[in-house]
């Protein structure tokens, strides 16, 4: 880091210093930097006939249910258009 002639610090100047006294305080004191750490690759458990067969089967029971109940509100809503009408 070179240091500026001017005789009043700007603020760059007085960050750059504090900077450099921070690094320098961690290299005296051996503190490592901070390093980004990988996480731990997770392997997916591989999936069963069975598991796979009970999660279908509970989806098509979902949307069996919410297509009933989209049939059902629709008729409600033509139902209450036609009464208007």
């Amino acid at each position: 880091m070179s240091q500026r002639t001017s005789s009043l610090q700007g603020p760059l100047d007085l960050y750059e210093s504090h900077y450099q006294a921070y690094i320098d305080s961690l290299k005296s004191a051996h503190v490592p930097l901070l390093q980004a750490q990988r996480p731990p690759i997770l392997t997916p458990k591989p999936f069963d006939d069975h598991t796979v067969v009970k999660s279908v089967s509970r989806l098509n029971q979902d949307g069996n249910e919410l297509f009933r109940q989209l049939q059902y509100d629709v008729q409600g809503l033509f139902a209450g258009y036609c009464d208007r009408v």
